[in-house]
């Protein structure tokens, strides 16, 4: 499997950078984003929830009884899931302080290769 959380942050930034350039307030950019994650999940939600009541007949139903437990427990720890990502705030704050640092890091770095200083340190032989 894709290393989805990597994938996700990158696009988060990514994301709250083009808001921030077109002007949109951080608590704007945060609203929307939780709005997409919850959405996510709610679709993973009803993905899962579809297979309610559809264990194979074949293993019985001691074994289906088991799988719409599984599914109930899933769907309510998804719906929790959505819930907290919906009521989350201040990332848009956090990750613009972090593009921030990582803008002024990218440029020094840029600075001391065109200066022909080496980038992590010694000299640059």
């Amino acid at each position: 499997m894709r290393n989805y959380r990597s994938i996700g942050v990158n696009a988060r930034t990514r994301f709250y950078a083009i808001l921030a350039a077109a002007g949109l307030a951080p608590e704007e950019a945060d609203e929307l984003m939780c709005a997409i994650e919850a959405g996510s999940v709610a679709g993973a939600h009803s993905g899962v929830e579809e297979q309610f009541a559809m264990a194979p007949e074949v293993r019985g139903e001691v074994y289906g009884e088991g799988w719409d437990d599984g599914v109930t427990a899933v769907t309510g720890d998804l719906v929790a899931i959505a819930d907290g990502l919906y009521r989350q705030r201040g990332r848009a704050l956090s990750t613009r302080a972090l593009m921030t640092f990582a803008e002024v890091v990218h440029d020094r770095c840029q600075g001391a290769e065109h200066r022909g200083e080496a980038r992590w340190g010694g000299d640059a032989r």
